[in-house]
């Protein structure tokens, strides 16, 4: 604001005073260079309130209106509501009308959010989020100790799948955003060309008798070319032969400085010597790209004027409101294909590792000397030659396990077959003996007393028990494998062989059980019966009988099964002798084979269970056995 005060007589003080208020005007949606003189905030504003359209009602009647919607000429549609302001939706639109006064009513208009616009929103989140645990999820494979790659089969197949459908997403964005900057340069190249020709025949028609242009009709061209480029929305620009600026419909940009008032050399080169008719390329002003065309303008006698330059400023925010509204669809899709990739993935993945999953529960089943599994699959990929395979090998194995058993089976016979002659030979050779002796005191004629026949009799049926011993020992040892499985409950047959062993009077033998019920198990009843009866009576043979002791035998829960505990307080057992208490034809006493031990661990393990011990010389051993429940 200014304050100038003015003198119209003699007098020392002013008889009135200039008031001059200076407020700054808004450039409107005009063609070329004002954009260069709105400042940011403003441009910023403009473009803002550009989503809106607007109109304004005098007295029923439409006085002036903006923007997309189209409105009536009369206020009927936004009348009649009890107060305002008011708002309500109408094709498609939302109003908000206000009353500023009794004759004037302001209405304003914005596009209806739609079920695309919400869609975008929440593909904006699904991808901001996605983003943000990304680096999570990577943070927490780094911290648990594993790669970055260390992916399974599963996590391969679903990452690949994504990665897939992202890179044809971004390269689909990327091509086809760059297809649209494209043809949108292409269609403006166009229409600068057709402006550029209908701006060359009027010029033409005015300026076709002058023999060459000079300053001195700045004035008359620059009032022609202002009046042509609201004609055809563009600023229009006249140089003569040499080059130099002579008119322009918008000469504040080369007042300013913006601009050289020199034509541009390379369009310059071109026209004047290269003899081309038109010359189109992009130039700046600052960071502002336009399209800028040249063309040379010729009087009625064909002779060179000068050369007419026009600057088309492309609607940048056309461009990008384009590019903006395709790469929100492109963002909704590839949300909807990123989820879609994601349960494809989870299908395919479990589709494809069906069969290994039961290919490595097969394998991790695989046992010699039983019957395993063979696949069956249709396919004829490679999982198919992998299952293939698997059963030509399950095959070759059960093969190779009943030769190895075989094998086993004659080395194990050799074996006890040197064992068994060797224990045969012991009771024979006093047999022989007894006999010999006998058949010489009836060769000599000697007469034998009942009391020699009766010695030689219990000598030989001593004998013979150990034979019969031995030979049932043997046979019990060798059926072993033979088992015949059924329910067996453990505290039944532990009571019952406690019971047993309950005649010593120098040990006590007690049963100790905290388990619910009869604890269930599956295996040979009989077999596991002479499994209690071997370990209880080589814990009663471990106290001497000179000492006074004790046998516990306990049943508790334990896992998925029950443990059973037979400890003694006798001698304990060497720790020498700790890797050969399970060996077949070991033993530290001085009666028996040696095989109850190996015949208890062959009958547990028969039935999935396992068998160890724990000892202390001179304190006492433990023996535990823990069989699976049923």
């Amino acid at each position: 604001m200014a304050v100038l005060p003015l003198h119209y007589s003699l007098a020392p003080t002013a008889d009135g005073y200039l008031v001059i208020l200076m407020k700054a005007k808004p450039f409107g949606q005009q063609a070329g260079f004002p954009s260069l003189l709105v400042d940011a905030k403003t441009a910023s504003s403009i473009e803002e309130t550009g989503r809106y359209a607007t109109a304004k009602y005098v007295n029923g009647n439409l006085r002036s209106s903006s923007g997309d919607y189209i409105y009536r000429n009369t206020s009927k549609a936004f009348t009649g509501a009890e107060s305002y302001p008011v708002k309500f939706k109408k094709n498609g639109f939302e109003h908000l009308v206000t009353k500023t006064d009794e004759e004037t009513i302001v209405v304003v208009s914005t596009p209806e959010r739609t079920l695309f616009d919400s869609a975008t929103v929440f593909s904006y989140l699904c991808a901001v989020f996605g983003i943000l645990l990304l680096p999570v999820r990577l943070a927490r494979k780094v911290w648990s100790g594993q790669g970055l790659l260390d992916l399974n089969l599963n996590q391969k197949i679903q990452t690949l799948l994504i990665l897939l459908t992202l890179t044809a997403m971004v390269l689909f964005a990327w091509a086809t955003k760059f297809y649209i900057e494209e043809n949108y340069a292409r269609k403006n190249r166009g229409l600068v060309r057709e402006k550029m020709q209908s701006i060359l025949r009027e010029t033409s028609d005015q300026l076709s008798e002058e023999e060459a242009l000079d300053f001195g009709m700045t004035d008359y061209v620059n009032r022609l070319f202002s009046q042509m480029s609201f004609i055809f929305y563009t600023d229009i620009h006249l140089f003569n032969s040499q080059g130099a600026l002579v008119a322009s419909s918008r000469m504040r940009m080369f007042n300013e400085g913006l601009i050289s008032r020199k034509m541009h050399p390379e369009a310059y080169a071109d026209l004047a010597f290269a003899g081309r008719t038109e010359y189109l390329h992009e130039e700046r002003i600052g960071k502002l790209a336009y399209i800028s065309a040249y063309t040379p303008l010729y009087n009625k006698q064909g002779n060179l004027l000068g050369y007419i330059n026009l600057p088309y400023f492309a609607r940048q925010a056309e461009l990008e409101k384009e590019i903006s509204s395709f790469l929100e669809t492109v963002v909704n899709i590839f949300v909807l294909l990123f989820i879609i990739s994601i349960l494809i993935g989870l299908f395919i993945s479990q589709w494809i590792t069906a069969p290994l999953r039961v290919l490595r529960e097969s394998l991790s089943a695989i046992e010699l000397g039983k019957t395993n599994r063979i696949l069956g699959y249709a396919g004829n990929d490679e999982i198919g030659l992998l299952v293939a395979e698997y059963n030509a090998k399950v095959s070759e194995l059960e093969h190779n396990a009943e030769r190895l058993a075989k094998s086993e089976r004659e080395s194990a016979w050799r074996e006890m077959a040197k064992q068994v002659a060797h224990e045969i030979k012991n009771p024979l050779t006093p047999m022989k003996l007894t006999v010999q002796h006998l058949q010489r005191t009836l060769n000599q004629g000697d007469t034998v007393s009942a009391e020699q026949i009766e010695r030689l009799t219990n000598n030989l049926v001593e004998q013979i028990d150990a034979l019969t011993s031995i030979a049932n020992a043997f046979s019990n040892f060798a059926k072993m494998p033979g088992t015949k499985a059924g329910p067996v409950f453990l505290k039944e047959v532990l009571q019952n062989t406690v019971t047993l062993f309950s005649h010593f009077d120098h040990i006590k033998i007690t049963l100790d059980t905290e388990v619910v019920g009869q604890a269930k198990v599956t295996s040979d009843k009989d077999q596991l019966v002479r499994v209690f009866n071997n370990l209880i009576k080589n814990a009663v043979q471990s106290i001497p009988e000179t000492k006074k002791g004790a046998v516990r035998v306990k049943l508790e829960k334990e896992g998925e099964g029950y443990k059973i505990t037979v400890s003694d307080t006798g001698s304990g057992i060497d720790p020498e002798l700790k890797d050969k208490i399970f060996v077949p034809n070991f033993t530290t006493k001085s009666r028996g084979m040696g095989l109850g031990l190996a015949m208890s661990k062959n009958i547990v393990e028969h039935s999935s269970g396992r068998i160890w011990y724990k000892s202390t010389p001179g304190e006492g051993s433990q023996f535990y056995v823990w069989l699976p429940a049923a």
